[in-house]
C-alpha cells in the first residue's frame, strides 16, 4: 500500500502519515494564520493529500440530520379546537420579511415559514398578553450564549412584548425569536465556520439539525430552554472545558488592574487564555455525537494517545506525529486492521525524487561518496535498503531494466518484514483518504523527547505492542500470549477487526484532567489562530501555547535530563557507519 507518510524526504539523508457523555481525555495546519487574515482558508502550501487508502470509504455528505426530540412526520399533524387568528397574519408578515443574503438565513426563513404554513399551525414563542413561559425560557438561554463559549453579541434579544402589546409587536416578537432560537441551534452544533476552510490537512464537518426539524422538537419540548443548550457537545471534555471558561473569567474579574497587578493574570494572557479555551470547544463541536464505547483517542498537539473504553482511558502512550511541515492530519476513522510484520510499500514522491536518480546513477557508474563506491549496480542500491520491485505484479531483477530510460513510478518497490523495516513489527491501518495510520519503529529514542514531531504524518507508537493487545482483547478477547506467537510467526499477518474501533485524530491545545485542572499543549501547527480569526470575522493571533507539563518547576526527569544533555542532532548526509556498527539506511526516514 502507498504511503503519504514518507511522500517527503531529506535527499542528503536518503543518498539513495447527542449521545451519552464520553469521558475522553483531553486538524491540520501548516502555519499561524497571518496579521492580514479576517477569515482564514486552507493554505496552498498545505500539503497535499496523496494516494488515499484503496479501502478509504468513499466521502458521504448526507446533509442536515433530523432534530432529536422533533416528531415524526406522520406524529406532526396536531388536533386542535381553535385556530390561532394571529397565525394568518404571521404568515403574511413572513411573507413579507426581508431575505438575508446568507444561505444559513435563508433556510432559517423558509424553515419558519414552512412550520407556520401548517394548517394546524399555532404560535410558540407569544400569546396575545406577551410572551409565552417558552419564549421566556428561550431568551433566558440565549443570554446564557456567552457561557456555552458562543458569541453573545450574535444574538439580538427582542424587547419582551408587554401585556397589551399591539398584535404586530407580537408577530414581529414571534418571528425575531425563532430566528434567533435558530441561528443558537446552527452555533451550537459547530455551524459558524466550515472546519475544512481552515487546511487541507482537516477532514471534519459539524453535523447540523434540519432547520424546520429544530423548530418542531423545541416546541413540543417539556423545557425548551434546557432542549436549546442541549444541543451543544455532551462530551464531558467539552464540559470541562465550559467549566475552565468559567474559571478564567471569574480569574480575571477578580484580578487588580493598574500597578502590581500580577503578570499570570495580566490583560493579554488572560484575553489569550480565555480565546484559547474558546478554540478548544468550538473543536468538540466537529466531532461525532457518538465517539464509540471503545474508542482511540489521538491528540496531536499532546503527542499522546489513548484507548477510552466506557468513559476511561485503559491504555496511554507517547506518540510522534508529524513535523509542521507534513502534519498530522485531522479526521474520525474505523480502524479496520492490525498488520503484524507489515510490508512497506515505497510512495510515489520517493519512487520518483530519490529512488530513480539514484539506480540511474549506480547504473551510469557514477558515485556520491562512499555509498556507491563500492557498486554500481541498481541491485545494490535497492538491497541497501532491501527493496525488491515489482512490475505487473511480478517482481523483476532492477539490473535488467534501463532505469535512464524507463519511468520509475510504473514500477513498485516494497519492503518486506524484516528488523529494518520501516514501520516495524505493528501497524495499525483505518482506511483513510490521507492514508496515514499508526505503527511500530526503530526510532524509540525520540520517544524520549518533550516535542515529538517528526514524523510525515503518521503516528509513531511507544508501545505499539501493548496497544495491540489492549485492541484485540476488546475485539476477539486475545491474550499476551497469542500476540507474542504473532509476533514470534515472523511472517506478515493481517488480522482484521470483527468490531471496527473509531479512531480520532484531534487537535486540542487545552484539555482539562479528571481532577479538573487545565493543561496547555503546544500550538505545533499554529492552528489555534486561524480558529480564533475565523470565528471572530477578524485577525487574532495567539501565542503558540505553552505545554503545562514544561512549564512545571518539576518537569519529568527525562525532559530535565534532555535539557541537560540535548540529544544530538540527526545527521542528514550519508555517512559510513564505524566498523561493527549496524546501519539501517532508512533510520532517517522512519519519521512516515
Amino acid at each position: 500500500m502507498l504511503s503519504r507518510c514518507l511522500s517527503l524526504i531529506v535527499a542528503a539523508a536518503v543518498a539513495v502519515s447527542p449521545a451519552a457523555a464520553q469521558d475522553t481525555p483531553s486538524p491540520a495546519v501548516v502555519e499561524p494564520a497571518p496579521a492580514s487574515t479576517v477569515a482564514p482558508t486552507a493554505s496552498s502550501s498545505d500539503p497535499v493529500p496523496t494516494d488515499p487508502d484503496p479501502l478509504t470509504p468513499p466521502t458521504s455528505d448526507t446533509g442536515p440530520a433530523r432534530a432529536p426530540g422533533a416528531p415524526a412526520p406522520t406524529q406532526q399533524a396536531k388536533s386542535v379546537t381553535e385556530v390561532d387568528p394571529a397565525v394568518a397574519d404571521l404568515r403574511s408578515r413572513l411573507a413579507s420579511w426581508p431575505e438575508s443574503q446568507s444561505g444559513a438565513l435563508k433556510a432559517d426563513l423558509q424553515a419558519l415559514k414552512d412550520f407556520y404554513a401548517e394548517p394546524d399551525a399555532m404560535r410558540v414563542w407569544t400569546t396575545p398578553n406577551g410572551l409565552a413561559p417558552r419564549g421566556d425560557a428561550v431568551i433566558s438561554a440565549l443570554r446564557r450564549a456567552a457561557a456555552w463559549g458562543l458569541e453573545a453579541d450574535a444574538f439580538t434579544l427582542p424587547t419582551s412584548p408587554q401585556p397589551g402589546a399591539l398584535p404586530e409587536t407580537l408577530i414581529e416578537a414571534e418571528i425575531h425569536i425563532g430566528l434567533e432560537v435558530l441561528k443558537y441551534a446552527r452555533h451550537a452544533r459547530g455551524g459558524r465556520l466550515d472546519p475544512t476552510t481552515l487546511s487541507k490537512m482537516i477532514d471534519m464537518r459539524p453535523r447540523l439539525y434540519e432547520p424546520r426539524s429544530v423548530l418542531e422538537a423545541i416546541a413540543v419540548a417539556p423545557e425548551a430552554d434546557a432542549y436549546l443548550e442541549g444541543l451543544h457537545p455532551r462530551h464531558k471534555g467539552f464540559h470541562a472545558l465550559k467549566g475552565a471558561l468559567a474559571s478564567a473569567r471569574a480569574e480575571a474579574a477578580a484580578a487588580p488592574v493598574g500597578q502590581g497587578m500580577p503578570t499570570r493574570v495580566a490583560d493579554g494572557a488572560r484575553s489569550s487564555m480565555e480565546r484559547r479555551i474558546l478554540v478548544n470547544m468550538e473543536r468538540w463541536r466537529w466531532l461525532p455525537d457518538d465517539l464509540g464505547a471503545f474508542h482511540v483517542w489521538d491528540n496531536v498537539p499532546e503527542q499522546v494517545t489513548r484507548v477510552v473504553h466506557d468513559g476511561k482511558a485503559v491504555h496511554e502512550a507517547r506518540i510522534v506525529v508529524g513535523k509542521p511541515t507534513t502534519p498530522t492530519p485531522m479526521f474520525s476513522a474505523p480502524m479496520r486492521f492490525v498488520i503484524f510484520h507489515p510490508s512497506w510499500g515505497v510512495p510515489e514522491g520517493i519512487k520518483a525524487n530519490e529512488i530513480g536518480p539514484q539506480l540511474r546513477r549506480a547504473q551510469a557508474g557514477g558515485s556520491s561518496g562512499w555509498f556507491f563506491s563500492e557498486n554500481n549496480g541498481a541491485s545494490r542500491v535497492l538491497g541497501r535498503h532491501q527493496l525488491r520491485v515489482y512490475s505487473g505484479g511480478r517482481e523483476v531483477n532492477p539490473d535488467s531494466i534501463n532505469w535512464a530510460s524507463v519511468d520509475v513510478r510504473r514500477f513498485s518497490f516494497t519492503q518486506p518484514p524484516s528488523n529494518r523495516n520501516v514501520l516495524g513489527v505493528v501497524k495499525f491501518r483505518f482506511p483513510n483518504k490521507f492514508d496515514v495510520y499508526m505503527h511500530d519503529t526503530s526510532e524509540r529514542h525520540l520517544f524520549s523527547r518533550s516535542s515529538r514531531t517528526f514524523s510525515h504524518g503518521c503516528m509513531r507508537v511507544e508501545n505499539p505492542l501493548k496497544l495491540a493487545e489492549v485492541i484485540l482483547a476488546y475485539d476477539k478477547g486475545w491474550g499476551r500470549e497469542r500476540i507474542a506467537q504473532l509476533v514470534a510467526r515472523g511472517t506478515t499477518t493481517d488480522v482484521t477487526l470483527e468490531k471496527p474501533v473509531p479512531v480520532h485524530i484531534v487537535y486540542f491545545t487545552a484539555t482539562v484532567d479528571q481532577t479538573g485542572k487545565l493543561h496547555t499543549h503546544s500550538d505545533i501547527y499554529g492552528m489555534d489562530s486561524r480558529v480564533a480569526s475565523a470565528l471572530a470575522g477578524r485577525s487574532v493571533v495567539l501565542s503558540s501555547a505553552r505545554s503545562s507539563e514544561d512549564a512545571k518547576p518539576n518537569a519529568p526527569a527525562e525532559r530535565k535530563a534532555e535539557r541537560r544533555n540535548p540529544p544530538k542532532r540527526e545527521v542528514k548526509s550519508a555517512q559510513k557507519p564505524s566498523a561493527g556498527t549496524p546501519w539501517n539506511p532508512f533510520s532517517p526516514l522512519s519519521a512516515n
